[in-house]
């Protein structure tokens, strides 16, 4: 054991299995000392001593004093590199969304940097432990929130990309980042027509209502619901049928506080000579997507989470005697959500998180003509118009308009409604530096 008088804490030369002992200047002061152990020559430097050497990459970096990181922030030395890295922790509590103990994933500086061009389509309903990100393979793993969309997990220990990520799938993609974040990358999580994007849940319940059938014609399906309500689907205006069909009813707005998707749109309704005519789906819901970085977040790429554009509605029902199916528009799907948190979080670009709604479906007509389809929301989904004579399907609505009502059909002339709009979806931010 070594034997050291005076103040110092360590010396510089000497014989020791570290160096630590023979006579030098200490890291407090001066102390004279014998170690036993094989060899000679200059003991192992302090991380965080100001000095870059030994190949310490946490030397002279800031957050990192004397072995000792400040609030917010950990040492680890990374088995592939063996030499200190300064790694930013999350908070008590974060990264939100997930359930405790699920970001296990070993030394922080262990993690992934994943740098580079992207032009990914990544499937969220793989399982397997790990996953291709723009060229590196990024360790993977499943959750489950309690009442929320399912989770997949992607973990990296910093990440500067751009170009392009569509996410597809049924589950929540949730891209955590344990130390800084520079995105110039475009993310894709919308929906497309009537299929919704990843973390839609299949009983949602700001789903629009569907249309219901009348002797003329079909009324259109109520838009979906998320951060705002959907439009209500068109109805039949015939005074002379007393089972006038009635538009769907629009899909509420949603306050979960779980990370879910927005809400597809209701089906457009046939009509009721036909007995079982088609019906014209809702678009699909907008997906979700979570951010998390416990260091800096600099965004400047868009984030697209736009909701689906109802179908038009059906003038061939495919019955005996070429009978035509009147069909109302379907609803167009509510935008999804974005969820973002960051310790500091700064946009270098023109960002645009688009969560706007769908546009409803125009609505069939008596004279064999069916409805144009709405619009996905990229440009906040156009409802459809001059396909039929139908009823025209409602606009979505975005940040700042509200979702649009299907235009009402006219019964007695065979018009079928048109689809309601899809509400606006959410954007959530948390700073919790």
């Amino acid at each position: 054991e070594p034997a050291n008088e005076g103040e110092g804490s360590s010396a510089g030369e000497g014989e020791g299995d570290d160096g630590a002992g023979g006579e030098g200047e200490g890291d407090v002061g001066e102390g004279e000392g014998e170690g036993e152990g094989g060899g000679e020559g200059e003991g192992a430097e302090a991380c965080g001593d100001g000095a870059v050497d030994n190949g310490e990459s946490c030397d002279g970096q800031a957050h990192c004093v004397a072995c000792h990181p400040e609030v917010g922030f950990r040492c680890d030395v990374p088995t592939s590199v063996g030499v200190p890295v300064c790694t930013p922790t999350f908070p008590s509590g974060f990264p939100t969304h997930l359930p405790d103990g699920t970001l296990a994933v070993g030394d922080p500086a262990d993690l992934p940097v994943v740098e580079g061009t992207c032009a990914d389509v990544v499937d969220t309903d793989d399982t397997s432990p790990s996953t291709v990100l723009c060229g590196a393979i990024v360790p993977a793993f499943v959750a489950q929130q309690d009442d929320g969309a399912p989770l997949r997990v992607f973990v990296v220990r910093s990440l500067i990309i751009d170009g392009t990520i569509r996410f597809t799938g049924s589950r929540a993609p949730v891209l955590v980042v344990v130390g800084d974040a520079t995105i110039a990358a475009d993310l894709d999580v919308a929906a497309r027509g009537s299929t919704s994007g990843p973390g839609v849940l299949p009983s949602c319940g700001g789903a629009g209502g569907d249309g219901s059938s009348s002797t003329d014609a079909g009324a259109g399906g109520g838009g979906g619901g998320n951060g705002a309500a959907g439009g209500a689907g068109g109805s039949i205006q015939n005074p002379s049928d007393p089972q006038s069909g009635i538009g769907g009813s629009p899909g509420p707005a949603i306050f979960s506080t779980k990370l879910v998707g927005g809400c597809p749109g209701g089906r457009g309704a046939f009509d009721s000579n036909l007995g079982n005519g088609v019906r014209a789906l809702g678009g699909g819901g907008g997906g979700a997507l979570q951010i998390s970085v416990a260091g800096a977040l600099e965004f400047s790429g868009d984030v697209v989470a736009t909701g689906g554009g109802g179908q038009g509605g059906v003038a061939d029902g495919g019955q005996a005697g070429g009978a035509a199916n009147k069909g109302g528009g379907g609803g167009g799907g509510s935008g999804g959500t974005v969820f973002l948190e960051a310790a500091t979080m700064a946009a270098s670009g023109p960002l645009q998180l688009q969560t706007m709604g769908g546009g409803g479906g125009e609505g069939a007509d008596s004279q064999g003509n069916s409805g144009n389809a709405g619009a996905d929301g990229s440009a906040g989904g156009d409802g459809g118009t001059g396909g039929a004579f139908g009823g025209d399907g409602g606009a979505g609505g975005d940040a700042t308009s509200t979702a649009g009502a299907g235009g009402s059909g006219d019964g007695g002339g065979g018009m079928a409604g048109g689809g309601g709009g899809g509400g606006a979806g959410r954007v959530d931010t948390v700073i919790f530096g």
